[in-house]
């Protein structure tokens, strides 16, 4: 039997998704899986298309699915300094709602932020 491990799904097209899923998988030591979206069989979680393209995802050991500032705090927390951005996300009102906005501030022009 195989040990069920998170899964982080990204966006394998993006130039910026790709440099920070490299820096975190040096940083974080614990083994988790990481996949591009396009990799990913569409039927394998019944999670449109859209949503991949619009945000990381993170699926835990027992298949729920977490997305956007919520999966990158998700991921943060194997990171021991960093643990504490997924009690606030979880904890202080309005922690969460600032995170995805800025989230989706960035993801929605992350083609501006990459260098050709």
């Amino acid at each position: 039997m195989f040990e069920k491990r998170p899964l982080i799904i990204y966006d394998g097209d993006c130039r910026i998704c790709c440099r920070w899923i490299n820096f975190q998988k040096h940083k974080i030591k614990k083994n988790l899986f990481y996949s591009p979206y396009q990799d990913v069989p569409q039927d394998f979680l019944n999670i449109p298309l859209k949503q991949f393209q619009k945000s990381l995802h993170y699926i835990d050991e027992k298949d729920h699915v977490f997305a956007g500032a919520y999966a990158v705090c998700k991921l943060w927390s194997y990171r021991e300094h960093l643990k504490w951005v997924l009690w606030l996300y979880e904890n202080i009102p309005g922690f969460s709602f600032v995170a995805e906005l800025l989230y989706q501030l960035v993801a929605k022009n992350r083609a501006r932020f990459q260098k050709p």
